[in-house]
């Protein structure tokens, strides 16, 4: 079993990076095919089929993403370290402290704050409205619904480019 790159105790939220659910599904389809050596090719098939769908989700995020003016997210969930070093992002600060958020916002004119869609808005909202920042949600992709970890990571890349952009 393969271990993680740059595993963060902070932030448990691993599939926000792409290549981490490319190791994942490897060392998943490893177990499997121990378990189940006849169904070896159709093991790697899929294994090829979700690789191929990470490895799009990480040239689309870095490509989109690579003439962002803004580098910096201001995020008010600590679950998205993984993803910012996916992409080049560098999470700035998170809401522990609102006072030094407002100032960071101010000082660095950082455009956009960032909350977790179905966390807690309340204080991201009182940085955007206290420094004109815009607000935007980003996604854990643990809404419940039929939506997967590829589709989380482009709706964070698509809501990160608009904000930052």
């Amino acid at each position: 079993v393969d271990t993680l790159p740059g595993e963060d105790g902070e932030d448990p939220h691993i599939w926000l990076d792409p290549a981490n659910c490319i190791l994942m599904c490897k060392n998943i389809a490893a177990g499997l095919a121990e378990f189940y050596p006849d169904k070896q090719p159709l093991i790697e098939q899929n294994l090829s089929a979700v690789t191929a769908e990470y490895e799009a989700a990480q040239t689309y995020g870095k490509e989109t993403l690579k003439a962002l003016s803004c580098r910096e997210l201001v995020t008010f969930h600590d679950g998205f370290s993984y993803f910012a070093r996916a992409f080049g992002l560098e999470v700035a600060a998170s809401a522990k402290e609102i006072e030094s958020v407002i100032r960071l916002v101010e000082t660095e004119a950082i455009p956009a704050v960032f909350c977790e869609e179905n966390g807690e808005r309340q204080t991201a909202e009182t940085v955007a409205r206290q420094t004109g920042a815009g607000l935007y949600a980003l996604t854990m992709g643990m809404d419940g619904g039929e939506a997967g970890c590829t589709d989380a990571i482009y709706h964070n890349i698509d809501t990160i480019r608009e904000a930052l952009s």
